[in-house]
């Protein structure tokens, strides 16, 4: 009876294993073409990821430089909007737009959808002609990012 409380409630003896190789094969199989193939196309969502990032990097000083700079006693509010309106679109699509991974939808289907929000306005944004489009071009783009990033980590924990 001693001896009972000293061992471990949930060690298996039968399916111990030795190396790293062999636990994720007894967990997940073994990795072929199908697991590949899946890998590859949830890898091709990083496009449009990388797409928003340039977009915010290499665009946004040039963009808010060529409106503004020509004009005088231009408020810091107006130069740091584009910046802002991503920022707080993250911050609202992450919070409000999270319940709908949970809908009739579909959590694959809406993963699908945000990316192609996200590359059709990332797309328009490009062909903005003043800082208030352009703004909330990208407030649109990062409303659907940061409900794209919900979904990612969901994924990611539920694998």
């Amino acid at each position: 009876m001693s001896d009972q409380l000293y061992e471990p409630l949930l060690l298996d003896r039968k399916n111990t294993s030795k190396t790293l190789n062999e636990t994720i094969e007894r967990c997940i199989g073994e990795f072929g073409w199908a697991q590949l193939l899946q890998s590859v196309l949830v890898s091709l969502s990083w496009i449009f990821d990388a797409q928003q990032t340039f977009i915010s990097v290499f665009t946004d000083t040039h963009a808010v430089n060529e409106w503004l700079l020509h004009k005088q006693g231009v408020s810091s509010v107006l130069s740091g909007l584009p910046a802002s309106s991503f920022f707080i679109g993250c911050v609202i699509g992450g919070l409000v737009l999270s319940t709908l991974a949970d809908t009739k939808l579909g959590r694959k289907n809406m993963l699908v959808f945000s990316c192609l929000v996200m590359s059709v306005a990332g797309t328009i944004t490009s062909v903005s002609t003043n800082i208030w489009i352009y703004s909330f071009l990208r407030f649109l783009s990062w409303i659907w990012k940061g409900y794209y990033w919900d979904l990612c980590y969901l994924f990611c924990q539920q694998s």
